[in-house]
C-alpha cells in the first residue's frame, strides 16, 4: 500500500457558525482516574515515519516508540486542565515530536479541542525542519486507510504547529467518536526540502486508558456525567461469577412492577443522566418470583467484560443514580 496515498484534506466550516462550549467541573471519577493513571508507568506503544522515496512507492519505513500521558495544567481560578499527550521518538532519523490534546477553553477560538504538535529534530535533519502538518488522521489500524479530522492546522512557530477541532456540532460528534474508538494516528508532515513524510502512532493500551480519563475528566467519555441528584430504587445485585463471560454483562438501572413503568422511569433517568444514559436504548426484562411477584427490570448494555459494566455502574452512581452488575 502507499503510505502517502492518503487524503489529507482538512474540513473547517466558517467561525460564524461555531459556538464556544461552555464546561463544566471536574467530575469526581475522572480525578481519580487521573491519579490512578498518572502513578501508573507508562508503556511505550508503536510508532512508525514513512519518509517519501521517489524511488519507492511505499516510502522508507522507520520504527520508533510512542509514550502516552495524562497532564494537569494549571488554569487560573479553576481546577487543574487534564490533557493528553504522546512523546514520540523515532531514534534512527533523531526525530522527536509530541503531540498534545486538550479542550479549548478560549471562548474566542472556534474550536472543541486544541492540539499543539511539536518537533525536536537535530540540526542536520535530513529533511531540513517541517514546513507543514496538513492536518490530522485517525485509523483502525496500522495498514487501514486514515480518516481526517475536521478541523484548522495552523503553524506557530519553527517546529510548533497547532490542529483546532472543528466546533460544529456535527463536525465534533464525529471528531470525538473517532479519537475515543480509533486505535492508530496519521499525522501527515512536509519537510522544508519539500518531501513528504507520515507519523503513525499507536494508541495501544496506555493511550486508550489516557484518552478515556481525560474525556472523562471532561464530561465528553460515556462513563462521565455531571453530579446530578437521582433516587431510582433497583433491585438486589446479582454477583458475576466470571469477569470474561461470553455472554456479556448488563447495568440495571431500574426495577419496576410494570413494563411500561420501566420504560417511564428510564426515561426518566435519561432525563437526568444524559451524558451516561442519553445513547443507550434500554433493555427492559419480565422477572417472574411468583403469584404478585413479577417486575420489570430497565437496563443497559450488553458490556463484554465485568470490568466494563462496573466502570459504568460506579461513574452512575458517582453522579447520583443506582445500578447493579447483572450477567446478561
Amino acid at each position: 500500500m502507499n503510505n502517502f496515498g492518503h487524503g489529507i484534506a482538512f474540513r473547517w466550516r466558517p467561525a460564524a457558525v461555531m459556538q464556544a462550549v461552555a464546561w463544566g467541573t471536574l467530575p469526581l471519577l475522572a480525578i481519580v482516574l487521573f491519579v490512578l493513571f498518572a502513578i501508573s508507568p507508562a508503556k511505550a506503544q508503536h510508532a512508525r515515519l514513512y519518509d517519501e522515496d521517489p524511488s519507492d512507492p511505499k516510502g522508507q519505513q522507520h520504527a520508533g516508540s510512542v509514550v502516552w500521558r495524562t497532564d494537569a495544567i494549571k488554569v487560573p481560578g479553576q481546577a487543574d486542565e487534564v490533557s493528553v499527550s504522546a512523546d514520540v521518538d523515532i531514534p534512527l532519523r533523531k526525530f522527536k515530536m509530541t503531540l498534545s490534546l486538550r479542550r479549548n477553553l478560549d471562548p474566542s477560538l472556534p474550536a472543541s479541542h486544541v492540539i499543539d504538535v511539536t518537533f525536536d529534530l537535530p540540526p542536520d535533519f535530513v529533511g531540513g525542519g517541517i514546513a507543514n502538518v496538513p492536518g490530522m488522521l485517525m485509523k483502525s489500524s496500522e495498514t487501514a486507510r486514515g480518516v481526517p479530522l475536521a478541523g484548522l492546522s495552523v503553524k506557530v512557530t519553527d517546529g510548533f504547529f497547532l490542529v483546532g477541532l472543528s466546533n460544529v456540532a456535527a463536525d465534533r460528534e464525529r471528531n470525538l467518536q473517532m479519537l475515543l474508538e480509533r486505535t492508530w494516528f496519521d499525522i501527515p508532515i512536509v519537510y522544508s526540502n519539500n518531501r513528504r513524510a507520515i507519523v503513525a502512532i499507536e494508541k495501544g493500551a496506555s493511550g486508550e486508558q489516557a484518552f478515556k480519563t481525560a474525556f472523562a475528566a471532561w464530561g465528553q467519555y460515556p462513563l462521565a456525567a455531571p453530579p446530578t441528584p437521582a433516587t431510582i430504587p433497583v433491585t438486589p445485585p446479582v454477583a458475576p461469577d466470571d469477569h470474561n463471560g461470553a455472554g456479556g454483562y448488563l447495568v440495571q438501572v431500574s426495577s419496576q412492577r410494570s413494563e411500561a413503568d420501566a420504560q417511564a422511569s428510564y426515561k426518566a433517568l435519561q432525563d437526568k443522566f444524559p451524558g451516561l444514559l442519553g445513547a443507550w436504548v434500554p433493555i427492559v426484562t419480565r422477572v417472574d418470583f411468583g403469584a404478585d411477584r413479577i417486575f420489570h427490570r430497565a437496563a443497559v448494555g450488553p458490556f463484554q467484560t465485568a470490568d466494563e459494566a462496573s466502570q459504568f455502574c460506579a461513574s452512575l452512581r458517582a453522579a447520583g443514580g443506582q445500578c447493579v452488575v447483572q450477567r446478561n
